[in-house]
């Protein structure tokens, strides 16, 4: 089941999920609010990436998801939902654990990198790594 179809990722993009955990593709109207929230209080995520830290929620989407997840084929951020904790106005399934994306993604050659991997110190986002063999074919 394809989740979004105004993704610009080289592949389609479906919704993975097992009782514990939810990866979902990361809608800046849903997730953006969440994970600024979370995690503007840990500037040491930005440290190895070009852009960051954000001052603004608005800088977030527009300095980080728009100019560089947004335009490249090869790269989709994803939202990780840890279901057992309690149903959000974000998601009715659980809370925002962190984020995770696949970077450098290669239809030619069936590949892909995991990366930006930020859990909040929650193990959710752990588990997704199993998950990376069904989304590239």
């Amino acid at each position: 089941m394809a989740v979004s179809r105004d993704l610009n990722f080289c592949f389609p993009v479906r919704e993975l999920s097992n009782e514990r955990v939810k990866m979902t593709p990361f809608r800046t109207s849903v997730h953006s609010s969440s994970f600024f929230a979370a995690s503007s209080a840990h500037p040491e995520l930005w440290a190895n990436m070009p852009p960051g830290p954000f001052e603004t929620e608005q800088e977030f989407n527009t300095d980080f998801l728009q100019t560089i997840f947004h335009p490249d084929p090869g790269m989709v951020l994803f939202a990780i939902i840890d279901k057992t904790k309690s149903s959000t106005a974000a998601d009715e399934e659980g809370a925002l654990a962190g984020i995770m994306s696949y970077m450098n993604t290669s239809s030619v050659n069936l590949s892909t990198e995991i990366g930006m991997r930020w859990n909040h110190r929650r193990r959710a986002v752990w588990g997704c790594g199993g998950f990376s063999g069904s989304v590239v074919p």
